[in-house]
């Protein structure tokens, strides 16, 4: 791991998996798009609760640290979906949200770096 020239990796784990502390004894940053609005929605699958509550769903993106879901947050895109299918928000809604913000985010760290 410590090999990598990259400075910058995309984590996109599974519901529930997350970074052992060992990745960040490199000087790397991981990127992750959280499917919650943070630091009000942390663990897996809180786009569930959030779109219960408020009939909205929010995907954060954030440089993982350490501690669960607690990073430095880059940018947040509130979606309110006029109708949603619950059976389909893993395997469509959440694949499909959750690029279209690590697209902005990738951009908005390219513009902040120029």
């Amino acid at each position: 791991m410590g090999l990598l020239e990259e400075k910058l990796i995309v984590f996109a784990g599974n519901y529930g998996q997350i970074l052992s502390e060992e990745f960040f004894q490199f000087s790397k940053l991981y990127l992750h798009v959280h499917p919650g609005s943070l630091p009000q929605y942390r663990g897996s699958t809180t786009y569930y609760y959030e779109y219960l509550e408020k009939q909205r769903i929010t995907f954060t993106s954030i440089f993982l640290n350490k501690r669960l879901d607690n990073g430095k947050i880059i940018l947040k895109k509130v979606f309110v979906p006029k109708k949603i299918d619950l059976e389909k928000m893993d395997i469509l809604f959440d694949p499909l949200l959750r690029s279209e913000v690590l697209m902005k985010t990738i951009l908005y760290i390219n513009i902040k770096e120029k």
